[in-house]
């Protein structure tokens, strides 16, 4: 796990684990196969991977104004999700 051993300031196991636990609580987007095909066409619109469009199409769905991710352009806006890199 990155957190616990590739950071400046790893976190211990544990505490990434409680992390994690938390997080488990929140809601969970199952995307359904028109998503699929909405993703397909971000993809295409935003010049992205499906992979990515996927992402990004869950987080619309899940009305995330944010979308914390390393992989996209910091500050480009999405179908109106704003991504931003932690690492910025």
């Amino acid at each position: 796990m990155t957190v616990t051993r590739k950071i400046t300031t790893p976190i211990a196991g544990d505490v990434a684990r409680e992390r994690l636990r938390l997080l488990s609580r929140g809601p969970v987007h199952s995307p359904l196969p028109e998503d699929a095909l909405a993703a397909a066409v971000l993809a295409e619109e935003a010049q992205i991977s499906l992979w990515d469009a996927m992402i990004v199409r869950s987080a619309m769905r899940m009305q995330c104004p944010v979308l914390w991710t390393e992989d996209l352009n910091h500050g480009q806006i999405i179908g109106g999700v704003e991504i931003r890199n932690p690492f910025n």
